[in-house]
């Protein structure tokens, strides 16, 4: 609603957030990349909305929120029942979370190595794991099938050849670096969003999602989105 408390944690440029603030929510960004952070300066500067990046959490954060959004970020995180229970702690009683993750341990790749990821999330821990936060699951859908399914080997075989061409082992990886690097570094996703982005291919695109609405209750895509809501 007009005027909620929405925070988004890990936001990268913040682009999500920026819509929702024009839309008059009070938008606020947990975002520890640098250079998240000063893309979101390029792109949103002298834009309206009401938007403020931090890189730290507030004092006065718990019981705040009536919305959190974290989108790819839990499984970049080593000890993630900690976090997701702060994530918690910060929401109002009642207040909803909205999170999506990679989904299941089988299709790890060579793009989960480069960009930092700990995991990817089997269905029922990821249920396990909201109830003992205190969440209480609204419904769990798994998206991306067909498209994302596709464009994940293309994606895999090019973070492969970046680690040789880099001379990096991907268990060697740091995680942080590979994580905040993972935020901003797309150059592979931008060449696809631009050929996406034309009178041809905007009808494929709508084509794709229609298809993916006949799926989320599937467990085929490559990743899933759980909605849930505090529970005291």
């Amino acid at each position: 609603m007009d005027g909620d408390q929405v925070l988004e944690i890990g936001p990268g440029a913040g682009a999500l957030l920026y819509e929702l603030s024009l839309q008059g929510f009070q938008c606020n960004a947990l975002e520890q990349s640098l250079e998240a952070v000063s893309q979101a300066g390029e792109l949103f500067a002298g834009c309206e909305g009401n938007l403020r990046f931090t890189s730290e959490p507030g004092d006065d954060w718990e019981n705040r929120f009536d919305l959190a959004i974290s989108l790819e970020v839990l499984e970049h995180i080593e000890d993630d029942e900690v976090h997701l229970r702060t994530w918690c702690s910060w929401l109002k009683p009642e207040g909803t979370l909205i999170l999506s993750v990679p989904s299941r341990m089988s299709k790890w790749c060579a793009t989960d190595e480069w960009a930092g990821h700990f995991r990817r999330y089997e269905k029922l821990e990821l249920e396990e794991l909201f109830l003992k936060c205190g969440l209480e699951i609204e419904f769990v859908c798994s998206y991306g099938y067909p498209l994302a399914n596709l464009i994940a080997p293309i994606s895999s075989f090019n973070h492969q050849k970046i680690m040789r061409r880099e001379d990096i082992d991907g268990d060697a990886l740091e995680k942080k670096s590979a994580t905040e690097r993972s935020g901003t570094d797309r150059p592979l996703e931008s060449k696809l969003f631009l050929l996406m982005d034309n009178i041809v291919a905007v009808p494929i695109m709508k084509f794709f999602l229609w298809i993916q609405k006949k799926f989320l209750k599937s467990d085929l895509g490559d990743g899933y989105v759980v909605q849930a809501k505090r529970v005291d």
